[in-house]
């Protein structure tokens, strides 16, 4: 064949493996008798219809040394002889390069036929499944007249096996004219039926599987912090191509708002060997968008028809994505979904989107993509899609509530506290933030601190005041704190009702340190906070990240926090007692002033009066 001819040559998904029974040492059959049973591997609808291109009289016992034979073969009831032939002489596809040289002109393997015998006997010359009789039976389903023989659209319900019976003997070309999902490959086959033919067609649709790898382990998900690096392996196979002139292989990627994918970070692999990006190329953005559905990122092959004598060799795509700090920390998690768009009709010529990107489907118009669950509706070419294949990353945070040791316990501002873990990266921190509002309930004083008492109370020192006009209202913001690789503890301050979030931790064992101490309390010691996966009673999944938070003061016994508001965010209340009054020493040492001078005036007094007698007596 001409070698430019984008010809097959393996099995193939799709089409049928022709299994007479033939080889197997049946005796002869009268054509009452002759019939094809169709196994269809794949479980969705079918319909299967049976049109005869030929037709003859069958001799042979069906032995292997004497195997059917069909004689004065003649054209079928469902072509149209004179028609049919000329138009297989005008073909293109049939003509064959006799001498491998290009430079000389090429001849149609019909050129000399003149009836269909003379057609049969060219087409004998060629193994079933080869190109050149994949090419014949695609050619024969675009010029077959009337109507099937012989269909059925309902298996039996004990086999599940679909029936084609009273055949005469001849070659009948199968076509599953099913109004069935395009997940469901087409078929068409031309099937020598002497006695009693079986089939089982080759539907083994492509597949698509994602992972997430960490330490060589694959598993469908995980925890980690934010600032992690999430590494992802896909894997499928070559498929076969048999019939195919163009074959589409898209992979379709969605990473949810916490993730951030790593473009340089994609290889690909057929048989474990890495291929260069010429055989591939990586879409964001805009170009990753097809109609309405807008994907993170689409990994087309390019002219993968190239890769046809692979077929069933495995493919293995890995690339990367960071957790960032848009993760979502709730029992949703980050997933990652991912799907693959892949030819699924070998009779039907793919066109491709355009002259410029000929590697993906052409979408359809309208209606314009919606899901990619329904190609049909997606695409103008004919493709199906695999299931997403999705996987999930959890985070988690812990709520620190600071308080004072009254009854029952009063917020306290101006603590300071720093969180110290090696599993950190980078801590999403809560802290307060002001923004200007006349519906506001702050006021903002000298000191850049804000009051919610207002500047107009009587009683109240306005010179205090920054602006005395001025409202404020207060929300909460998260601030990203910690430097990566390599920095692992951030600070942040309690706000006025004495809360501090450390938001985006995964597994592992934390300190919790009271760096600045409230104004007349005590520092509490240090706490160890560990957080694991593995809750008592309960398994971490995919969809239930199963957070197990404790914490440890000083050398006190570990005690479990408890997610009150069912947010994976882990209360943890810390209390400060105010520092103890020590007894004054001023006014004792005053007092022993008082008494020494006293006993001193005393004895000075003795003293003299001792010295006047003892004068008068001299």
């Amino acid at each position: 064949m001409k070698n430019h001819k984008k010809y097959v040559a393996m099995l193939t998904a799709g089409l049928l493996a022709i299994t007479p029974l033939a080889a197997t040492g049946m005796t002869v059959f009268a054509d009452s008798t002759n019939s094809i049973t169709i196994t269809a591997k794949n479980a969705g609808t079918h319909n299967y219809k049976a049109y005869q291109i030929f037709k003859g009289n069958l001799s042979g016992s069906g032995t292997t040394a004497d195997p059917y034979v069909l004689t004065d073969i003649q054209w079928g009831d469902n072509v149209s002889g004179a028609t049919f032939l000329s138009a297989l002489k005008a073909a293109d596809e049939f003509k064959i390069d006799h001498d491998n040289n290009a430079s000389t002109s090429d001849v149609n393997a019909f050129a000399s036929v003149t009836d269909a015998a003379g057609v049969a006997a060219v087409l004998e010359q060629y193994a079933d499944n080869s190109d050149f009789a994949v090419e014949f039976a695609k050619f024969a389903g675009t010029h077959l007249t009337g109507n099937a023989l012989k269909s059925d659209n309902t298996p039996d319900n004990t086999t599940k096996k679909y029936e084609l019976t009273e055949l005469a003997a001849g070659y009948y070309l199968v076509k599953d004219e099913a109004d069935i999902t395009q997940n469901n490959p087409r078929t068409l086959n031309l099937l020598k039926v002497a006695g009693q033919v079986e089939v089982t067609t080759k539907e083994d649709l492509p597949t698509l599987d994602k992972k997430i790898v960490e330490n060589s382990a694959k598993t469908d998900h995980n925890e980690a912090s934010i600032g992690d690096t999430i590494n992802y392996e896909l894997t499928s196979v070559v498929p076969s191509m048999i019939g195919y002139d163009k074959y589409f292989f898209v992979i379709n990627d969605k990473m949810s708002n916490g993730l951030t994918f790593d473009n340089s970070s994609v290889k690909v692999y057929i048989n474990n060997v890495l291929i260069d990006n010429s055989y591939y190329r990586v879409d964001e953005g805009n170009a990753a968008k097809v109609g309405d559905v807008q994907y993170t990122f689409q990994i087309v092959m390019k002219d993968f028809i190239q890769h046809k004598a692979k077929a069933g060799q495995e493919i293995r795509v890995t690339y990367s994505a960071k957790l960032n700090e848009n993760a979502d920390i709730t029992s949703t998690g980050n997933p990652n979904k991912v799907f693959l768009t892949y030819s699924n009709n070998p009779n039907v010529d793919a066109v491709g989107e355009s002259d410029t990107n000929p590697d993906e489907p052409k979408p359809g118009t309208p209606p314009s993509p919606d899901t990619p669950d329904e190609p049909n509706d997606d695409y103008t070419d004919p493709v199906g899609v695999t299931p997403w294949s999705d996987v999930n990353t959890f985070t988690t945070a812990i709520k620190i509530i600071k308080v004072d040791n009254s009854t029952p316990p009063k917020p306290l501002k101006g603590a300071e506290f720093t969180l110290t873990g090696t599993d950190m990266n980078i801590v999403l921190v809560s802290e307060d933030q002001f923004t200007e509002n006349a519906s506001g309930t702050y006021w903002k004083l000298n000191d850049g601190t804000y009051t919610t008492v207002d500047p107009g109370t009587s009683g109240v020192d306005q010179t205090k005041y920054y602006d005395t006009t001025k409202k404020y209202i207060r929300t909460t913001v998260f601030t990203q704190k910690g430097n990566l690789p390599t920095h692992v503890d951030v600070k942040g301050y309690v706000d006025d009702d004495g809360y501090i979030i450390f938001k985006g931790l995964g597994a592992g064992t934390y300190t919790l340190s009271e760096t600045k101490v409230p104004s007349g309390y005590n520092k509490i010691d240090d706490i160890t906070i560990t957080i694991s996966n593995d809750k008592a009673a309960n398994a971490f999944t995919k969809t239930d990240s199963n957070w197990k938070v404790t914490k440890q003061v000083g050398s006190e016994t570990a005690v479990e926090l408890t997610d009150s508001d069912s947010d994976n965010i882990y209360e943890l209340q810390v209390i400060n007692a105010k520092g103890n009054t020590l007894p004054s020493t001023g006014g004792m040492g005053t007092k022993l002033f008082y008494i020494i001078g006293s006993l001193l005036v005393a004895g000075s007094i003795v003293l003299l009066v001792t010295k006047k007698r003892m004068s008068k007596e001299n």
